[in-house]
C-alpha cells in the first residue's frame, strides 16, 4: 500500500487492518463491565440508542441484529429531543466518540430530567465531564480515532452488556467465527489474491451507487453509505426489499441520468426465499438499465455474515477514496458546518 500513503495522510487503512483487533479490545471492555449489571435494572420496557452519524450506526445494528431475540424493543434517536415514551424504565446509551456531538448533549440532558437510566459510551469530551458531574455511568473508549473507524466499540460493548444483564444469549461463539471471517477477508485484502472490494471500487468510479439490500441488513446498507460520503466523498443512494419492489423499482424507466448509476445488491445466503425470488426479478429490471453487481455475506451466524458486509464496504469505500484522488479521512464539509453553527451561535448570543 506504499503507492497510495501520499493520499491516505492519516493512515485509514491501518484502522481498518486493524478492525478485528478492535472487537477484541471492545469484547474485554465490555468483560470488564461485568460486575454493573448488578446496579442495573432489570424489566426496561425500551432501549434507546442516543447518538450521529457513525456513532449512531451502531444502534441501528443492534436493532436489527437482535430483531428476532430481544423481547425489549430498541430505538435508535438521531435529535436533539427524545421520543416523549422515555421514563425511568428507558435504558439510554448516550453514544458521541467525542463527546462533544450537540444533539447527543441536548439528549442526554433530557434523560436525567426523565429520569431514565443512562449509560455513556465516549472517548472524552463534554458528556464524560457532565457524566462525572452527574455520577452518571460511563464507559471510555479510545481516542484519536474518526468516530466512523470506531464501530467496534460502539457496537460490541452494548452487545456484552446485553448478554450479561440476561436480555440475550451468550455470543462468545459468534463473536470468534466473526472476528475470524473478518481476518480471512483481511488477509485477501492485503495479499491482492482476491480484493472483492477493490474490484467492486473499480466499477464504482465515475457512478451513482445505488445499493440494494434485504430488510434484515438495512443498517448494513445505512453503514455503506455513510462510509461511501465520508471516506470515498461520494453520494449513494440505499433501499431495502421488499418495500422497493412496491413503489421504487417502477423509477427505474426515466430519466436518462440512470446511465450513470450502478446497483449493488448485498446478498446473504439465509435471505428469506421471497426476497431472493424478489431479488433475482428486480435485477432483470434493471439490468436493462444499469450494470448489476452482487456482494454475498460469509460465515455461519447472522453476527459474522453482518460485519463481513460491512468490512468489505469500508474497504470499498476506502480503495474508491484513492480512486477519486482524494483523503479518506478529512471530513471538510462537517469540519465547515460545525464551525459556521458556533460562528452562527457566538452572533445570535452577541445580539441578546
Amino acid at each position: 500500500m506504499k503507492s497510495e500513503q501520499n493520499l491516505d495522510k492519516a493512515n485509514m487503512w491501518q484502522k481498518l487492518i486493524d478492525f478485528p483487533q478492535q472487537i477484541k479490545e471492545a469484547i474485554e471492555i465490555g468483560n470488564a463491565l461485568y460486575a454493573i449489571r448488578y446496579t442495573l435494572y432489570a424489566t426496561y420496557k425500551n432501549i434507546i440508542f442516543s447518538g450521529m452519524g457513525g456513532s449512531a450506526i451502531a444502534g441501528e445494528l443492534l436493532k436489527d441484529y437482535l430483531s428476532s431475540e430481544i423481547k425489549i424493543p430498541i430505538f435508535v434517536n438521531r435529535d436533539y429531543a427524545l421520543p416523549n415514551f422515555v421514563d425511568e424504565n428507558s435504558l439510554i446509551f448516550a453514544n458521541s466518540y467525542s463527546g462533544n456531538t450537540e444533539e447527543t448533549l441536548s439528549a442526554y440532558e433530557q434523560a436525567k430530567k426523565k429520569k431514565a437510566h443512562l449509560i455513556i459510551i465516549s472517548s472524552g469530551g463534554e458528556l464524560v465531564r457532565k457524566a462525572k458531574q452527574d455520577e452518571t455511568f460511563f464507559i471510555t473508549i479510545p481516542s484519536g480515532m474518526p468516530p466512523r473507524t470506531a464501530l467496534a466499540y460502539s457496537f460490541f460493548i452494548p452487545l456484552v452488556l446485553f448478554s450479561q444483564l440476561g436480555l440475550i444469549s451468550a455470543k462468545e461463539e459468534d463473536i470468534k467465527e466473526t472476528i475470524a471471517v473478518l481476518e480471512k477477508i483481511k488477509q485477501e485484502i492485503i495479499s491482492e489474491e482476491e480484493n472483492e472490494a477493490k474490484n467492486v471500487s473499480l466499477s464504482f468510479l465515475n457512478k451513482f451507487p445505488v445499493i440494494y439490500t434485504s430488510n434484515s441488513f438495512a443498517a448494513v446498507a445505512a453503514r455503506f453509505k455513510q462510509q461511501l460520503a465520508e471516506n470515498s466523498k461520494n453520494l449513494s443512494s440505499i433501499n431495502f426489499l421488499p418495500e422497493m419492489n412496491h413503489n421504487e423499482i417502477v423509477g427505474w424507466e426515466f430519466p436518462e441520468l440512470i446511465k450513470d448509476f450502478i446497483v449493488l445488491f448485498l446478498r446473504d445466503k439465509q435471505e428469506h426465499s421471497r426476497i431472493n425470488k424478489r431479488m433475482g426479478i428486480s435485477q432483470k429490471i434493471i439490468k436493462e438499465k444499469a450494470e448489476i453487481l452482487e456482494i454475498w455475506s460469509r460465515g455461519q451466524s447472522l453476527l459474522a455474515r453482518t460485519f463481513s458486509l460491512i468490512y468489505i464496504g469500508d474497504f470499498i469505500s476506502y480503495y474508491l477514496a484513492l480512486s477519486n484522488k482524494i483523503d479518506p479521512t478529512p471530513v471538510k464539509k462537517i469540519d465547515y458546518l460545525k464551525k459556521q453553527l458556533k460562528t452562527t451561535d457566538t452572533a445570535d448570543n452577541s445580539s441578546v
